[in-house]
């Protein structure tokens, strides 16, 4: 309770009115006059009741007046709530406030942990505004912890605590420059994605901006926290863009890997398999390598083993595609090797040439007489060359001989007839027949008696 006293002995009996702040006081809350007025009387101060006062003492004789000032202390008190959880996130600014009333003004300080804080560019705290505030212009994840505000004066103290929790956005190894990989198909592969941030980041994977969980990827498999992402035995289907994306309350962040599926060189049909061309002299052959692969093979062409001698009728088109050999001659014929070259491996496609060369008898004559005595032996040479090698057969005056009696030689077929006997006299023709057509050479046989 604050009592004032204006007495005063003056006659007549004066009249006193009280004043605060120059203003006329109402006697009520707490407020009551006691003496005629001379004693005034403030029960339960309040800090609202702090200020000046006056009494104005009044009679016939005059006037007087008397001043007095009431400070009422109290202890600190808080405008905010006494605890605050706070999470941000780490390169941020932050204050924390602690404003706080009382009687008189109360020195705050700062602890964390237990420990004061001072301004420090150690710390990178600065304490602003009469202590009012704590501030850091970037907050690191060792700034994580709890602080406490303590407001004190001569009537008390009043704390406030915080809990502070650092988060730090997720951070991707090697997020900065896009990974690209190569993997040959039916190959295994495993994309990795090493993510850190607090709290631990959840990771997801996306193929061509479409979620991984919604593609049917039964050969997929991820580990249990995301961070791999294996693929059994890959698809060509699976070339593409791939993003590991690792998120947390703090933010996100993201990593692209390109995956180049390599298809090794094939040709379709039968693998091994050779093809046989067959022409005939003079022709135009085409030979078509139509490989395909990713990337795209190059075609390079080999003729019986050795690179191919490119010539004025032997001809590569269509960057390999083609093998062009006009007026086919019999030195072409031979195995063209069509070879497919590609970072996936190499494929080879094999061609046998066929050249066709009808039958030709070395002797430029079609008819031979041949005159003996009888008793002689006779033999007849049927020498002609052609490809394929040309099978021969004979006949006497137009028929068919079916004779044991041939002699085969390298290009020839040579008839024997021993001890021929005038009956023996007659035309005999060979006829030599392959795939290109066929020749006849014919032989008079004249048997005379002794």
């Amino acid at each position: 309770m604050a009592t004032f006293r204006c007495e005063s002995e003056a006659v007549p009996v004066p009249t006193v009115v009280w004043y605060k702040n120059d203003h006329q006081l109402a006697l009520v809350n707490g407020a009551r006059a006691l003496s005629n007025g001379q004693i005034l009387q403030i029960q339960d101060a309040q800090v609202t009741d702090s200020g000046q006062y006056m009494c104005k003492v009044t009679n016939l004789a005059g006037h007087t007046k008397r001043t007095f000032r009431l400070s009422v202390h109290s202890t600190p008190t808080l405008e905010e709530p006494s605890e605050e959880l706070i999470s941000q996130t780490a390169g941020s600014a932050l204050v924390l406030s602690c404003h706080a009333l009382g009687v008189p003004p109360p020195i705050i300080t700062w602890l964390k942990d237990g420990e004061p804080i001072e301004s420090s560019n150690s710390w990178d705290w600065h304490i602003l505004s009469g202590g009012s505030r704590l501030q850091t212009i970037q907050l690191r994840l060792f700034h994580a912890g709890n602080y406490t505000c303590v407001a004190r004066n001569s009537e008390g103290e009043v704390r406030k605590h915080y809990s502070l929790i650092v988060q730090v956005a997720p951070s991707i190894l090697g997020s900065n420059v896009p990974s690209e990989y190569d993997v040959v198909v039916n190959e295994d592969m495993n994309l990795e994605c090493v993510a850190t941030g607090d709290p631990n980041p959840i990771l997801k994977w996306l193929k061509d901006g479409q979620p991984l969980e919604t593609l049917e990827k039964a050969h997929f498999n991820l580990s249990s926290d995301g961070s791999s992402l294996g693929i059994k035995g890959v698809l060509a289907s699976d070339a593409g863009r791939y993003t590991c994306v690792a998120r947390n309350p703090a933010g996100e962040e993201a990593k692209i890997f390109i995956l180049n599926v390599l298809v090794p060189p094939n040709f379709g049909g039968v693998p091994g398999l050779p093809e046989i061309l067959t022409a005939v002299p003079n022709a135009v052959v085409t030979l078509e390598c139509r490989a395909a692969g990713t990337p795209p093979p190059q075609l390079t062409w080999l003729k019986d083993g050795l690179p191919l001698p490119i010539s004025s009728h032997v001809r590569v088109l269509s960057v390999g595609q083609v093998l062009r050999i006009a007026r086919a001659q019999i030195s072409d014929m031979g195995t063209y090797t069509c070879v497919a070259v590609s970072q996936a491996g190499v494929m080879e496609q094999h061609y046998h040439l066929r050249i066709l060369d009808p039958p030709r008898f070395e002797s430029p004559r079609e008819t031979e007489d041949v005159m003996v005595v009888r008793g002689a032996s006779v033999s007849f040479a049927c020498d002609a060359a052609g490809f394929p090698s040309p099978t021969f057969s004979w006949l006497k005056d137009g028929e068919l001989l079916v004779l044991n009696d041939l002699m085969p030689e390298s290009n020839e077929m040579r008839l024997q007839l021993p001890s021929v006997s005038t009956n023996d006299s007659g035309w005999y023709s060979c006829i030599a027949v392959n795939e290109a057509g066929g020749s006849t050479r014919h032989f008079n046989l004249i048997v005379m008696g002794e």
